[in-house]
C-alpha cells in the first residue's frame, strides 16, 4: 500500500459495502484503486503483464473506452515476504520469461486516473464482481481506493527537513524525452518528471523547460548512481523494450530551493503525481511504477 493515503477505504467485496465504496472517491480528482483477485486457473502470460492487464480491464470494462484521457494500470503484483512484487516479463540471452499465474492464489493489479474514470471502473467491477479472460474468471476479493487532488496545497509527498529524495523503480521506467516519445536513459530529474510537470501544470514550452531546468538543479543526483540502476530488456506486446529498475537518490539543494517562492510546493506536487501516476512512458500499461520516500 501506498505511504502516502490521504484517505483509503478498505472493503471486503460484500454487497452491504458496494455503496460505501462508490461514494467514496466522489470527494476527490484523482484515485488510485487497488483490486485483489484470485483466478480460478492458472495461465500463462506472454508479454508484459500490464499489457494483460489492460487488456483484462478494458474486454471487462467495454465503456472505458469511450474516455479520451489517461488511465494507469499496473502489472499483476503478489505479496512476497511482507512486501510488494510486481510480474513482469524479463528477456535475458535473447529469450523472454513468461508470468505464470496460478489458480487460487492472491494477487492485486493497482487502476489509476480522474476520479470519474475510476467511478466507471468501479461501477463495472462492482457489477460483476468478477473479471474473465476466456475461461479464467479473477474474482475479486477486496478492493482500496485512495483520495488525492492534483494539485493541492498539502501535496501527500513533502519535503520538509528532507535532506534527499529516494525513487525507487518498482517496474521498469522508459525515461521520456522532453517532447518527443523517445526514452533517455539518464535518470536527470528533468527528464525522469518531465511528463508528470506536463500533466499537473499547463505551461508554454519555454515556461516548461524552465522549471525542468530548475528540477534538476534542486534535485542532485548521487554519483554512484550507475551502482543503484541498471538497464534491463523486456517483452513488450512482440517486441523488446529496454528500461531501467533499481533506485536513484537525489539530494535537495535547500539553498536553490529557498531562493525561488513557491518551487518547494510545485515539486512537491509533481513527485505526489509521479507516485501515483508513474512516470516517463507507457506508464498504462504498468511501465514506470515507483514509490518515493523524502529522508
Amino acid at each position: 500500500m501506498l505511504k502516502f493515503f490521504l484517505g483509503v477505504v478498505a472493503v471486503m467485496f460484500k454487497e452491504a459495502n458496494f455503496k460505501k465504496l462508490i461514494e467514496a472517491i466522489f470527494s476527490s480528482e484523482f484515485n488510485v484503486v487497488r483490486v485483489h483477485v484470485v483466478p480460478s486457473r492458472s495461465l500463462l502470460v506472454s508479454s508484459f503483464s500490464g499489457v494483460f492487464i489492460r487488456e483484462l480491464v478494458l474486454v471487462n470494462c467495454s465503456q472505458l473506452k469511450k474516455f479520451n484521457v489517461f488511465f494507469r494500470v499496473s502489472p499483476l503484483g503478489v505479496f512476497k515476504d511482507g512486501s510488494v512484487v510486481f510480474l513482469w516479463n524479463r528477456v535475458m540471452k535473447g529469450k523472454a520469461s513468461l508470468v505464470r499465474i496460478f489458480s487460487g492464489r492472491k494477487y492485486f493489479m493497482v487502476f489509476s486516473g480522474l476520479a470519474s474514470v475510476c467511478r466507471e471502473f468501479l461501477n463495472c467491477i462492482i457489477g460483476y464482481g468478477e473479471l474473465r479472460w476466456n475461461d479464467v474468471r479473477f474474482f475479486i476479493s477486496e478492493i482500496e481506493v485512495s483520495n488525492y487532488k492534483i494539485p493541492s496545497d498539502k501535496p501527500a509527498v513533502k519535503l520538509d527537513g528532507a535532506s534527499y529524495v529516494k525513487v525507487a523503480f518498482r517496474t521498469p521506467v522508459l525515461i521520456a524525452d522532453v517532447f518527443e516519445d523517445r526514452v533517455r536513459y539518464l535518470p536527470d530529474p528533468g527528464y525522469l518528471f518531465s511528463r508528470n510537470v506536463k500533466e499537473v501544470f499547463n505551461l508554454s514550452n519555454e515556461e516548461y523547460v524552465r522549471l525542468l531546468n530548475m528540477f534538476s538543479a534542486v534535485l542532485q543526483e548521487t554519483h554512484n548512481v550507475w551502482n543503484t540502476v541498471r538497464k534491463v530488456d523486456c517483452l513488450f506486446r512482440d517486441h523488446i523494450v529496454s528500461g531501467l529498475v533499481g533506485y536513484v537518490k537525489y539530494f535537495v539543494d535547500w539553498d536553490f530551493l529557498k531562493k525561488h517562492e513557491g518551487l518547494k510546493e510545485i515539486l512537491e506536487n509533481v513527485l505526489t503525481h509521479a507516485e501515483l501516476s508513474g512516470v516517463g512512458l507507457n506508464r498504462e500499461y504498468g511501465f514506470g511504477y515507483v514509490t518515493i520516500r523524502t529522508e
